[in-house]
């Protein structure tokens, strides 16, 4: 079965459905949660310069989710009690739409900061 942290989807994104994800995980392994932090990108109207009216995202969905499973790999080998959840939008999206959605959890909040910044870049 798939991990659902880790999500491609032509459906918008909920961040709420991704902190439900680690607030769940984390409530059944020690220690808790003490923090979730989050980041969504959007699709922005402009680009070095340049007008943007939208962007159309493709995937090859097995390979999308493992290389997210292997972004989660690499932040649990430095900060080992964070997880991660990554779930990025297909298709075409307007200004506006949120393109990415990753949420990091921990039991401290500089683990969760850096986990998810670690995710995103």
């Amino acid at each position: 079965m798939a991990d659902a942290s880790f999500a491609v989807t032509t459906q918008p994104l909920r961040l709420e459905r991704l902190t439900s994800l680690l607030t769940t995980a984390c409530e059944q392994s020690e220690p808790g949660a003490g923090a979730v932090v989050s980041f969504i990108g959007m699709v922005r109207n402009e680009n070095q310069g340049r007008r943007v009216e939208r962007l159309e995202y493709e995937a090859y969905e097995p390979l999308a989710i493992k290389a997210f499973e292997r972004i989660a790999d690499e932040a649990t080998d430095r900060w080992p009690e964070a997880r991660l959840a990554v779930h990025h939008r297909l298709g075409t999206l307007r200004i506006g739409e949120t393109s990415v959605a990753i949420a990091a959890a921990s039991p401290h909040r500089a683990d969760a900061f850096a986990a998810c910044r670690y995710a995103i870049e």
